[in-house]
């Protein structure tokens, strides 16, 4: 929404394209897992927010990640004037490694899509993945560390390298703010930000749920952390809003999901040590 000041009051309307006309300035076009949710956070602090990430599927203007990614030139159409930045990872398989051990599930796991199915964010950005999953069957062929290699140069191929910013997080401050022509920030280090499952961490614990509850202000927590806020504060740490701990109801939704994502970690686990113990015995 857009706030308009009328002498002392407050109006709101929604906002079209005219607000954002000039207000897209950054278009990312890097794949998931390269550090999109470092990069959302970096822009914020250098004022070029509020910026969309996947995560929050089409709430804000700034945009990063997929699926923006897979249509970024078709943004940068529009708004011509914003800046690309393709974030990239040091190596193709280190790209497929970390999309594997973090997001894969959400993209490509039947039984997962069902289990989180009864959890409304999440059954959104399943939905979403597994239909940019098949987009990049059909393109690429398979899903496999090609996908980083193949995406990078066609975005690098389409644009102008005065136009574009190639990336890696790990550099930090320096290129991005040379790029954007702005100030590097004093005393605040370059964000690490990780969106690895961020629905099944408890923003109270920010650890993987093991007991959760929903409160009545519909948000959930760890039980036993959410009852030791509860006790001293009364209200929520979200919404603020008064809470009881006999209100609170167990999100079975939410345990099957954490236990899904454990059991599939600890497989990912066994394969990678069966493949490092198969080639030290070809080795």
């Amino acid at each position: 929404m857009t706030e308009l000041q009328f002498g002392d009051s407050n109006v709101h309307r929604r906002k079209n394209v005219a607000d954002h006309t000039n207000g897209l300035r950054v278009i990312g076009a890097g794949l998931p897992r390269t550090g999109t949710s470092s990069l959302k956070n970096a822009l914020e602090i250098l004022g070029f927010g509020p910026c969309h990430h996947m995560t929050e599927l089409l709430k804000n203007p700034e945009q990063i990640d997929v699926p923006t990614a897979l249509f970024y030139e078709k943004l940068h159409h529009l708004y011509p004037q914003a800046k690309l930045i393709l974030t990239v990872r040091d190596s193709n398989e280190q790209w497929f490694e970390c999309f594997n051990n973090s997001i894969a599930p959400l993209w490509l796991d039947n039984f997962f899509f069902i289990t989180v199915y009864r959890l409304r964010n999440l059954r959104w950005l399943s939905i979403v993945a597994r239909k940019i999953a098949k987009k990049w069957i059909t393109e690429y062929g398979s899903i496999g560390p090609h996908i980083h290699e193949l995406h990078n140069a066609q975005v690098i191929q389409e644009n102008k390298s005065e136009d574009l910013l190639v990336f890696n997080v790990k550099e930090g401050w320096l290129p991005q703010c040379r790029f954007l022509n702005v100030p590097i920030p004093q005393d605040i280090p370059f964000p690490n930000g990780n969106d690895i499952q961020q629905y099944l961490i408890c923003p109270l614990t920010l650890q993987l749920f093991n007991d959760p509850v929903t409160a009545e202000d519909g948000h959930t927590y760890e039980r036993k952390a959410i009852t030791e806020w509860i006790t001293q504060h009364d209200t929520s740490p979200v919404t603020k809003k008064f809470l009881s701990i006999n209100r609170l109801t167990p999100n079975c939704a939410i345990k099957d999901a954490v236990e899904t994502f454990e059991r599939q970690q600890a497989q990912r686990n066994i394969q990678s040590d069966v493949s490092i113990a198969d080639a030290n015995a070809n080795g």
